[in-house]
């Protein structure tokens, strides 16, 4: 199947993109190509949210009040979890297996492996940890992606479904992915990974859950992670100010934080 995008926004967006060292790193910034706000939201995007935002206006405000319940959270779960990515990889061309982490409690938590056929000898490790507001989501959305990442670079990628809320309280799902570092680091070796090279990584509630996996790492001395990769991380929903975070109209300001980029 086919990439289901538009080729020349593709180009343009690679002729826009621009190289810049922030705090001693490279990194490299791919700006919205058919605008020229800084900061902008993305046009196709903005359009999204104004039909949604319109929708909503004429919803009655009962209706717009949400109680946990089963239905409720069913509701929500099916629309975390609809995959509507297309797939590029050929079935061949990587293999997903399934393992399982026992958990503290006991539990047995998946645990996916993604591996091509050429595999680097002694291969980094990512550990993507998916994200849904911690009570949805699955590795099933993010397998695709996964996919692609691993044959394009033939390293080795491992994804974890674990517990969710509400069903799950805090930090049951947290202590999941936690145990999910551990055993990868433990097990490594036995897929032809290297230990010692393990980049964990998320997006939203995932962005959280990685940096929880971080620092309770350094915080144990165990220093199991080599870097991490958070993609808009869910890590200040209560606006809280602090040494590593200020907020002003303008902007939200995040200062560097010292336990991560130590790492």
């Amino acid at each position: 199947m086919g990439r289901q995008y538009d080729q020349q926004l593709l180009k343009d967006i690679i002729e826009k993109q621009e190289k810049a060292v922030v705090d001693g790193v490279e990194i490299l910034f791919k700006p919205i190509p058919d605008c020229e706000i800084k900061g902008a939201m993305d046009p196709r995007i903005y359009k999204q949210m104004k039909k949604m935002a319109l929708i909503t206006r004429f919803i009655p405000k009962s209706k717009l009040k949400m109680t946990v319940n089963e239905k409720s959270v069913a509701k929500l779960r099916k629309m975390f979890n609809s995959i509507d990515s297309t797939p590029i990889v050929d079935e061949e061309a990587v293999t997903v297996t399934s393992e399982f982490v026992t958990a503290e409690d006991g539990y047995k938590i998946p645990m996916y492996c993604f591996k091509s056929k050429n595999t680097l000898e002694n291969a980094p490790i990512l550990y993507f940890i998916h994200g849904g507001g911690f009570f949805a989501g699955s590795t099933a959305v993010v397998t695709d992606a996964l996919k692609v990442i691993v044959q394009n670079t033939n390293i080795i990628a491992f994804s974890i479904d674990y517990r969710l809320a509400p069903e799950n309280l805090y930090p049951i799902g947290h202590e999941d992915c936690y145990s999910g570092l551990k055993w990868i680091h433990d097990n490594a070796n036995r897929f032809g990974g290297d230990p010692n090279n393990i980049f964990v990584a998320g997006d939203s509630a995932g962005g959280n859950l990685t940096l929880y996996c971080t620092n309770k790492s350094l915080d144990e001395n165990w220093n199991l992670v080599k870097g991490q990769l958070i993609l808009y991380p869910t890590v200040n929903m209560g606006g809280v100010e602090d040494e590593y975070v200020k907020f002003s109209k303008e902007s939200l300001i995040f200062m560097t934080n010292k336990r991560v980029s130590s790492i």
